[in-house]
């Protein structure tokens, strides 16, 4: 049997990386082979044109695809991070604090991630008066760079490579009040057609899982070793932050929930999406029975 996984450059796709490394896949009679991306939303709109089977994504592309596509399924959560995200100023003499922000204009990546978290962030702070505009992440970081933009709100691995690129002196503000929830998406048509080699495919999961919880130094090591030693601190930085963890639970669906309504704020013309009926809960079910709590 033959699956073909859309995974990300990045920790997120850590399971099936580390499955596919100690011939966890081949132990369930599977054969597993990777399509790479460097965003989820890319690994999702590999899913959407049928170029893969499943893929390694996150709640907001997954919702936001969910407006026009009704053939997504969920699989599983794969895991969370807290530290997903950040806010970079340009550090002038004195402090600062969030509400500096009022009436300036903040960059961002549109339809991510990263702008429902530039939300949140403003709301919680109560900014006043910001204006936000969108770029492709390359641009934003030039933009910034070249303090076109006075703040902007981006992914932390690309943080981590913008200090190691520059001497500008940043504040930065890396709030703990946005999970950002890691999911294995698969289409209606490969839980349908493909449903044995999708439960072979859980099932390598959850073995990676449980070898990333007793053999953590092991783990990092080879994710270490397939992502290279140039990537070392961004990646070293990532695994810290990520916990591991195959699950289907309520704080996965109210975080689906969450997200669409904070999308629909700017996106009012939207349908409302029931996720509920896109969540395929019984193949996680068959391999790990206590990992889920959502009832249908």
């Amino acid at each position: 049997m033959t699956l073909t996984l859309g995974v990300q450059d990045g920790v997120k796709s850590a399971l099936a990386i580390i499955a596919k490394k100690r011939g966890l896949f081949a132990r369930q009679g599977l054969n597993v082979e990777f399509k790479e991306h460097s965003s989820d939303e890319g690994a999702l709109k590999s899913l959407v044109n049928e170029e893969v089977d499943v893929a390694f994504s996150s709640t907001i592309p997954f919702v936001i695809e969910s407006f026009n596509n009704e053939n997504l399924r969920l699989l599983a959560g794969t895991g969370f991070t807290d530290k997903a995200h950040v806010v970079l100023v340009k550090r002038e003499n004195g402090e600062s604090n969030p509400r500096d922000l009022a009436g300036q204009t903040v960059g961002t990546v549109a339809d991510s991630a990263v702008s429902i978290f530039l939300q949140i962030f403003l709301k919680i702070h109560d900014v006043k008066g910001v204006k936000v505009e969108y770029f492709d992440e390359d641009v934003l970081i030039e933009k910034f760079l070249a303090e076109e933009l006075e703040a902007i709100a981006i992914r932390t691995e690309k943080y981590e490579e913008i200090l190691e690129g520059s001497e500008t002196r940043l504040r930065v503000y890396l709030p703990d009040f946005f999970r950002l929830y890691g999911i294995l998406a698969s289409s209606e048509k490969c839980v349908t057609q493909k449903r044995e080699a999708l439960k072979r495919f859980m099932g390598a999961l959850v073995l990676a899982e449980k070898f990333v919880y007793r053999n953590p130094d092991r783990s990092q090591k080879i994710i270490f070793d397939y992502f290279g030693t140039n990537r070392l601190k961004s990646i070293s930085s990532d695994w810290e932050s990520y916990r591991y963890i195959l699950s289907l639970g309520e704080s996965l669906l109210l975080a689906l929930e969450s997200a669409q309504k904070l999308y629909k704020e700017n996106h009012e013309n939207e349908r409302t999406v029931k996720f509920l009926p896109l969540i395929e809960s019984e193949i996680l079910r068959e391999e790990k029975p206590y990992a889920v709590t959502i009832r249908q």
